[in-house]
């Protein structure tokens, strides 16, 4: 048997963009820098080249996994909502940058959901539910372990499902939508409402205010800040509760970096499944974490 090659993976975000060089399961050396191209998807290569080429030279890549938000289809991005572009020839473009590279892309969610698979809390699940929680809300649906595409390669786009009607406007264009409410970015939205009408020993900065600050709040007891960081559970949990509905799947995963802040109480989304018949459904934190979306990445070869 052949020796596994080390992948460099490339995981989109609406935040940040990771690049790391993946052997098998291990992050062997990776990078962050923030995500600055959106609306502006032709100097995204640009931006993100001397990074790339300097892992390409260092450990002599010869493949590229790429996990981008967004409906993808046939190598192009056909419309990323969060990120502005539309119909971006993700695959010619990288492929002009790199002509020596094998180079494969898919939807972010879905590549992260393959780590979860293939290594992680997923490995011997037939049904479930993957999602990751970043600026917007991705994810798969697991049937029969394998990932739900759908027939025009749309299925799984779960951060657009509706929890709360004329709610908050989506960059999708429609109002409510899950991600708008059970995201980083709108927990953040969350706090600022609350933060409107919190006593005056209560209020906080809110001019640039980030997932770290608001784990901050949390631990230094920041009463509107932890009811609003409940509030943000409860959406959680309302969005899983109608996909369990649908799907009634035996496991959920759940990603991202905010995964590592030990922000998210597993137990009182698990319990308010439980409540509604899904107690024999779990919830844990993904295996990567943080990473999952560049291990996802680097197994669009397997």
């Amino acid at each position: 048997m052949a020796e596994k090659e080390k992948i460099l993976a490339i995981d989109i975000g609406g935040t940040s963009i990771k690049i790391g060089v993946i052997y098998e399961q291990d992050v062997i050396e990776s990078t962050s820098i923030r995500n600055t191209f959106k609306g502006k998807c032709e100097d995204l290569i640009p931006g993100i080249y001397d990074i790339c080429n300097y892992y390409v030279d260092k450990y002599q890549i010869k493949k590229m996994g790429i996990g981008c938000p967004g409906d993808i289809f046939d190598g192009i991005v056909l419309w990323a909502a969060n990120l502005g572009w539309k119909n971006y020839r993700i695959l010619e473009s990288f492929s002009s940058y790199f002509p020596h590279l094998e180079i494969k892309v898919e939807n972010d969610g879905n590549a992260a959901c393959l780590a979860e698979l293939k290594f992680g809390q997923l490995k011997n699940i037939n049904n479930g539910i993957f999602m990751t929680i970043g600026r917007g809300i991705g994810g798969s649906i697991i049937v029969n372990h394998k990932i739900l595409h759908g027939s025009h390669s749309y299925g799984g786009k779960i951060g657009h499902m509706v929890i709360h009607s004329n709610g908050r406007k989506c960059n999708c264009g429609r109002r409510g939508c899950f991600e708008t409410y059970g995201s980083v970015l709108g927990l953040i939205q969350t706090v600022k409402e609350c933060n409107e009408k919190a006593s005056k020993d209560e209020i906080i900065d809110i001019s640039k205010l980030s997932g770290f600050q608001i784990v901050q709040h949390c631990k230094n007891g920041n009463c509107s800040v932890k009811y609003a960081v409940k509030k943000w559970h409860k959406d959680i949990a309302e969005g899983l509760l109608n996909l369990c509905n649908i799907i009634d799947p035996s496991f959920v995963v759940i990603a991202g970096g905010i995964t590592d802040s030990g922000l998210i109480d597993i137990n009182y989304i698990k319990n308010y499944l439980s409540r509604f018949g899904y107690n024999n459904c779990d919830v844990k934190l993904a295996t990567f974490k943080g990473k999952t979306g560049l291990v996802g990445a680097s197994l669009l070869f397997d």
